[in-house]
């Protein structure tokens, strides 16, 4: 794995969705009771396993996990994965395997989202990371060493988590749950059978270095509500801001909104939501860490 999550370059290829956002995740299982993780992690994995991807990028050798988003066929997964794609290969659990194009990657949050043509796709469903609490039980799924649908369990070790110089804009789910090289992109799922979170990066290595290496305990993800919301833009036709510094983004966000890129072209910018996101923590008191 890699850190990547500055303000930076923004790859673009939009979709006109007639101005609606299209609603993201599938349905909602049932028959899950999230407090008996005996009864319960088995039942999970039959409901999400089928929606994690292996994704391989032969151009950069390199490989991580998504999750199917959408039944069109849109699949979430990390910017540091899929960046400088040319062709992303999707293979599924079921053996399948489908070439898929690189819709949108937003660099500054580290999301990204594939699609791929393979008719209609199951959806995870996406649930409410607002409403983890620590202690919460979780599973973290995805293709660690490309062994594609992969799981590991474990808890909520912290929430709202800052000041670990990897982001600008910090409020990262903490969990236990083993993540491996591999696993980047992943779902971060409850035993509700609701995805909360991308899981993004690592504490591994010697003295506790942030990246490559063995997992140690301490995972990063990026909570559903913001990855959603990312996702939702990048497949969505929106508009996009000129480049901003964090400390002026709060007042750019209400000044500075230009006509949406239609041409598929190369945009270097700051994406509307990364200025909206970050107004939003400000106002909100939730921006806990700013890095240089």
């Amino acid at each position: 794995m890699i850190l990547v999550s500055i303000f930076g370059a923004i790859y673009w290829q939009p979709e006109t969705t007639g101005g609606v956002m299209l609603e993201l995740g599938g349905a909602r299982p049932v028959g899950l009771d999230a407090g008996s993780p005996e009864n319960t992690i088995s039942r999970v994995l039959d409901h999400v396993g089928p929606t994690v991807v292996l994704l391989m990028v032969p151009s950069t050798r390199r490989s991580g996990s998504g999750v199917v988003v959408h039944e069109a066929g849109y699949i979430l997964t990390n910017a540091h994965v899929v960046e400088d794609a040319q062709t992303v290969l999707v293979s599924f659990t079921d053996g399948s395997e489908f070439d898929a194009e690189v819709h949108g990657v937003d660099v500054a949050t580290d999301l990204a989202v594939i699609k791929v043509k393979a008719g209609r796709l199951k959806a995870a469903a996406l649930g409410d990371s607002d409403q983890m609490r620590v202690g919460e039980f979780v599973v973290a799924v995805g293709a660690p060493f490309g062994l594609v649908a992969t799981a590991t369990s474990g808890i909520v070790s912290g929430l709202h988590r800052s000041g670990l110089g990897i982001a600008r804009y910090e409020d990262f789910i903490v969990t236990d749950a083993p993540i491996n090289q591999g696993n980047s992109g992943g779902p971060l799922v409850s035993l509700r059978g609701e995805v909360i979170g991308i899981n993004t990066a690592i504490i591994a290595g010697k003295n506790g270095q942030r990246g490559h290496g063995s997992f140690s305990g301490v995972g990063f993800a990026i909570p559903i509500n913001v990855a959603r919301a990312v996702a939702q833009r990048l497949i969505g036709d929106v508009g996009l801001m000129p480049r901003v510094e964090a400390s002026d983004a709060a007042s750019s966000v209400s000044t500075n909104v230009l006509p949406s890129c239609t041409d598929g072209k190369h945009v270097t910018g700051v994406h509307q939501l990364e200025a909206l996101l970050f107004a939003e923590a400000v106002s909100n008191g939730k921006l806990r860490s700013l890095t240089p």
